[in-house]
């Protein structure tokens, strides 16, 4: 890790005032938040461990803009010989309207704010001297003081030639150069005192009249205040400053009147806004507020001229400065700085060139998210962000970043957001690319992917429902835990796919069209064919009976060496190789059967994982570097690049792939999963088919935990994992020691009268046929991320439920059920009352229920239906409901069906339902939502007697 000077902490005098506070100094502020001693080779100023934030800046010398001119730089003797003037130039000054000066400096600027902003439309300032003309207008008779003080030798009729121009310098250095310290004032020494500046120590009216024309050049350009930074650096007025920014000449300023060259300090004391330091940031990586990002010192036309209660809050940590309003909750702040951190810290233990990851963060200035330009209590919107004309947080994305900063948008201060741009910021490192790096980071697009976390720790910072391979970034310590967890995740997937190619392989040729198609993808390469072509197609395509007969597949190299992908038949986004494509990882949708280049193919980036899998971020880089130096035909070059990347100088992408699934079918196909036999996997994947996508997912979310984020292999079917239990007692106890348990029912279950309720299941559920009887409550409070397969529910009598209930659970979340049958059972809701209730289920989201069946139930509620009460993204295929009565109780909005009380949205197929409905629809009661209903139906019908 780079080390840094730490900032100076002497006390700086100003004609024998200190210049500290009277108080407390800023210098003493600082070394209180510096207190540890820290070895130098620590990362201490990266831990996220009791973060917080303190301020540093205490406004002891800031300026007060109560008076433009001081009373020191006017010779009252002076002013007597030039009263008359002085009276005459005043008048004119208080009669004059800022605009007749400007017409001087061409047409008043005036812009317009951008979109996405409440004031989208309206106009602004460009220049924005107005309001400093005005406090000079006030000042008139002691700012003609101080010039004739200044040039005793002047002449009323001497001014009046250039009034326009003379005014016009004056309030654009009284805006701009607006600085004091003690009785020094920066503005004042460059209109009245310039000599201090110039090559020849000569200061005269004709240097500010040739500034006023220095100042017109570029179409009056220079005057803008967005170029304040840059507007002397072609002076030839200013000749010691010649070639210098804004931040040059305060720093002359500061040391001129200090004799120091802390800037830092001095701005923690002279700042009018709020500046906040990172407590864990140690004194050695430090380096001052004034050594940081450079877009610091491109912006202190702006930081230094804002005004007393300024609300504009700076943010300092390692490498870091954030730019806000201040108005943000500060755990969002927090958040942003442990997103940055995470990923820093990450990167140093992953990889072993430290250096090229400092070197590609550099000092990072993150800018805050805003929509409000013109409001007058926003000092970051309207004092900063609009005079600077810095849009970059108006383009409408959710954030965009660059080398050494990120820009908040539409996504605020969401931490994935922060992670993704950081990427882009990042471009550089392991010569990535703009997107390569970037977009592996998070998944923002269509699938749902495996991919390394590399910033979430899973308590302040989450991910949201996607499927890092490591929940928490600490997890991977080191370059071999990065390995090693990459590899079991990228193993696990291919056994799961290996696993669907064997259901789907058995079935006749018909059935087999409807999952198999065809990439245009070359397979020794991982090059798109035709991709020379801008016009050709990246989609999957669906292939006919002839085209699979044709193909002969028997195996899984059949399937890989045609270029083939297993997907839903209703997946219709075939768009699986471009933007929106593998989702940024292994995909843990469809089943990919060949590899891609993700150079060529932008976001479609399983090919980091593999590089990653053997040979860590080292990998990755070599693969990188090659593809980027070689200068062969496309096909040629990736293939080289890749056998960089693995350190092999055979491999093609085919046969990697070839290797690997051979690899992982056979350790399924001999040791099985550690909680389920090869036999019990096949058959879930028959069951599901279908719907394979989602018992992927959730197989990946069970082997998380299995596996500790993947630290050991997924393989090795062991009976002491599976909890078998004979009565219901036993089957509570084991579901509250561990609700994540799978478990073998291997006798029938009679509920006991004092059962107790079984709360939350979040594991796998296997019935073996058996039957469960006589409950008196829904068997599970709540399924959530569970399986549960194979079993009857007889008897069960729920009466009178307040809430909403069905005789497996009240309520499921991304749960699948299958093989799962309720017969001869009565479930009421309490007369009154408006709650869900299902023969299976009260309430089911995002959730899959296939091959069951309820059979001769009674089942009363105003959202009432045979297999759910209400669906929302659900799935509910070849399942019937079997004779039966469905009844809308007393209370109004009645919701009743033979399938479904209100479904909104999932898809309905093979399906049906004959039992009777009283005050209720025939097959589903109602789609009604807030939103559009979205339901894919069909095969479905009823034929039940409906009494309504």
């Amino acid at each position: 890790m780079k080390k840094y000077l730490a900032i100076g902490c002497s006390l700086l005098l100003f004609g024998g005032v200190t210049y500290a506070a009277t108080t407390e100094p800023v210098s003493k502020l600082v070394h209180s938040v510096f207190e540890r001693t820290v070895q130098a080779d620590s990362m201490d100023s990266l831990s996220t461990e009791n973060l917080t934030l303190k301020e540093l800046t205490t406004h002891k010398t800031s300026n007060d803009y109560s008076k433009l001119i001081k009373t020191s730089y006017i010779d009252f003797q002076v002013v007597k010989k030039h009263q008359e003037a002085i009276d005459k130039l005043t008048q004119r000054l208080k009669q004059t309207d800022f605009s007749a000066i400007m017409k001087t400096f061409g047409n008043e600027k005036v812009g317009i704010i951008p979109e996405n902003d409440k004031h989208t439309g309206e106009t602004y300032d460009r220049v924005g001297l107005r309001e400093t003309y005005t406090r000079l207008q006030q000042e008139g008779e002691q700012f003609f003081g101080a010039f004739f003080t200044a040039f005793p030798e002047a002449t009323l009729e001497e001014f009046e030639d250039h009034f326009n121009e003379l005014i016009f310098v004056a309030t654009y250095l009284g805006k701009w150069y607006d600085i004091q310290i003690g009785e020094a004032s920066l503005w004042t020494l460059m209109y009245f005192d310039g000599e201090n500046l110039t090559e020849d120590n000569k200061w005269q009216i004709d240097n500010l009249v040739l500034l006023a024309e220095e100042l017109k050049k570029d179409n009056y350009e220079a005057i803008l205040s967005k170029n304040v930074g840059n507007a002397f650096k072609n002076t030839k007025v200013y000749s010691k400053f010649t070639g210098k920014a804004y931040y040059e000449l305060i720093e002359w300023f500061i040391e001129k009147e200090t004799g120091s060259t802390d800037y830092s300090s001095w701005f923690y004391d002279y700042f009018n806004g709020v500046i906040k330091i990172d407590t864990t940031l140690t004194k050695e990586d430090n380096v001052g507020i004034w050594n940081r990002n450079q877009e610091f010192k491109d912006n202190l036309p702006y930081l230094l001229t804002q005004t007393p209660g300024s609300t504009l809050n700076i943010i300092e940590s390692y490498r870091l400065l954030i730019m806000t309003s201040g108005k943000e909750k500060e755990e969002d702040i927090l958040n942003a700085i442990r997103t940055i951190k995470n990923q820093e810290a990450f990167f140093y233990r992953t990889y072993d060139h430290k250096e090229e990851v400092d070197n590609s963060i550099g000092q990072l200035i993150l800018w805050g998210p805003n929509e409000d330009l013109l409001n007058e209590e926003e000092d970051y919107g309207k004092n900063l962000l609009l005079p600077s004309e810095n849009f970059k947080s108006h383009d409408g994305s959710g954030a965009i970043g660059k080398h050494q900063y990120i820009a908040l948008q539409r996504s605020g201060y969401d931490p994935g957001s922060i992670a993704h741009e950081l990427g882009h910021s990042m471009n550089r490192l392991l010569n990535a690319g703009s997107e390569f790096l970037t977009t592996f980071i998070y998944n923002g697009v269509r699938n749902k992917a495996a991919y390394i976390n590399m910033y979430a720790d899973g308590q302040n910072l989450q991910y949201p429902s996607f499927y890092p391979i490591n929940s928490d970034v600490k997890q991977i310590q080191n370059r071999d835990d990065l390995i090693t967890m990459t590899k079991n995740s990228e193993n696990f997937i291919y056994a799961m796919d290996s696993v669907i190619a064997d259901v789907v392989l058995e079935m006749p040729l018909s059935e087999q069209a409807k999952y198999i198609r065809k990439v245009p993808i070359d397979v020794e390469s991982g090059v798109m064919k035709d991709h020379t072509n801008p016009e050709a197609s990246v989609n999957a395509i669906p292939l006919s009976v002839s085209e699979l007969e044709a193909m002969n597949l028997q195996s899984i190299d059949d399937l890989i060496n045609n270029g083939l992908v297993i997907m839903e038949p209703d997946d219709a986004n075939n768009n699986i190789l471009a933007n929106g494509g593998e989702g940024y990882g292994t995909p843990l949708t469809y089943a990919s059967y060949f590899l891609v280049n993700g150079k060529t193919l932008d976001h479609t980036h399983r090919i980091i994982n593999t590089l990653i899998a053997e040979d860590g971020w080292e990998g990755f880089k070599k693969f990188n570097d090659v593809y980027a130096n070689e200068k062969k035909d496309l096909e040629e070059k990736s293939i080289l690049a890749f056998r960089s990347g693995l350190n092999d100088p055979s491999v093609t992408y085919r046969t990697y792939t070839t290797d690997k699934y051979y690899e992982n079918r056979k350790n399924v196909g001999e040791k099985g999963l550690k909680t389920m036999s090869y036999r019990d996997l096949k058959k879930t994947f028959e069951n599901y088919i279908n719907d394979f996508y989602e018992v992927k997912q959730n197989l990946y979310k069970s082997y998380l935990t299995i596996t500790d984020s993947f630290k050991s292999d997924v393989f090795g079917y062991d009976d002491s994992t599976l909890k078998e239990v004979s009565s219901y007692d036993e089957l509570y106890d084991v579901v509250t020691a561990d609700p994540k348990a799978t478990i073998s029912i291997i006798s029938d279950l009679e509920v006991p009268t004092n059962a107790k309720e079984i709360k939350n299941f979040e594991g796998n559920l296997k019935g073996n046929g058996h039957t469960i009887s006589k409950g008196s409550k829904a068997l599970f409070s709540t399924l959530k991320n569970a399986t549960v397969e194979s079993i009857v529910l007889d008897d069960f009598t729920l009466q009178a439920q307040t809430k909403h209930t069905g005789a497996l659970a009240n309520q499921v979340e991304e749960t699948k059920i299958g093989d799962v049958h309720v017969v001869n059972s009565t479930i009421n809701i309490k007369n009154g009352l408006q709650a869900s209730v299902g023969g299976f289920i009260g309430e089911a989201r995002n959730s899959v229920i296939s091959q069951c069946s309820s059979q001769g139930n009674e089942i009363i509620g105003s959202f009432a239906g045979g297999i759910v009460g209400y669906g929302e993204n659900t799935s509910i295929t070849d399942t019937y409901v079997y004779e039966g009565t469905m009844t809308g109780n007393e209370v109004g909005d009645l919701r009743v069906g033979g399938l479904a009380g209100n479904f909104i949205s999932g898809t309905i197929k093979n399906t049906y339902s004959s039992a009777d409905i009283k005050n209720g629809q025939g097959f589903i009661g109602s789609t009604y939502s807030y939103g559009t209903p979205s339901i894919d139906e069909s095969n479905s019908f009823s034929i039940g007697n409906v009494d309504e």
